[in-house]
């Protein structure tokens, strides 16, 4: 991620305390909830070892969410990963019960100093019950916004494509942003849901 050729490491660590872990009172979703919190931890390798660039433990869900008990660990299906040098968090979002909606969301960052930039943004929608899906799609890097509609999984469709230019008028970076949020339209604000 650094670009300096040496192996840089993300991890993401879990509390274990055992009274994060509640019994489900309700009859859907895990018997027992995990609600410990994560712990996400960027390293760049040096010559001489690893620096600590970032370490936030108000950012990724826990496995399970007490007010939400059907809803599934929001990191499977996704994950946290470096790939092509950059950072990328997926966040995936599918209950059991309540809903048949189901999203994906990818946030890109790349390294920009001893921060890291968002330079992109995903998200796909998608209804269980029929078919539906959207996507959308944000470069943070060029200004343009990619929207695509009129998808359908159980049967072909002819998607509607649009592409919209914004200005760039602030960077976000991965210590100071909250995943955790449903923005309908990030580009317009001006914290990202913080």
């Amino acid at each position: 991620m650094n670009r300096d050729g040496l192996d840089d490491a993300v991890l993401v660590a879990e509390k274990s305390d055992s009274s994060n872990f509640r019994q489900n009172r309700e009859s859907l979703g895990a018997s027992v909830l995990n609600l410990n919190p994560r712990r996400l931890i960027i390293l760049f390798r040096t010559p001489g070892g690893f620096d600590k660039i970032l370490g936030r433990d108000d950012l990724l869900p826990s496995e399970h969410d007490e007010e939400v008990p059907c809803l599934a660990d929001r990191l499977d299906g996704g994950g946290v990963s470096i790939k092509r040098g950059n950072l990328v968090l997926e966040l995936h979002t599918w209950l059991s019960c309540g809903s048949y909606g189901v999203r994906h969301e990818t946030f890109t960052f790349r390294p920009e100093g001893a921060r890291m930039r968002l330079i992109g943004y995903d998200r796909s929608e998608f209804s269980r019950s029929s078919g539906e899906q959207s996507d959308f799609s944000i470069n943070y890097l060029t200004g343009r916004k990619k929207i695509t509609k009129e998808l359908n999984a159980f049967r072909d469709s002819k998607p509607e494509v649009s592409w919209e230019k914004f200005p760039l008028q602030r960077r976000f970076y991965l210590d100071d942003i909250s995943l955790d949020c449903d923005p309908t339209d990030p580009v317009s604000r001006n914290n990202w849901c913080r």
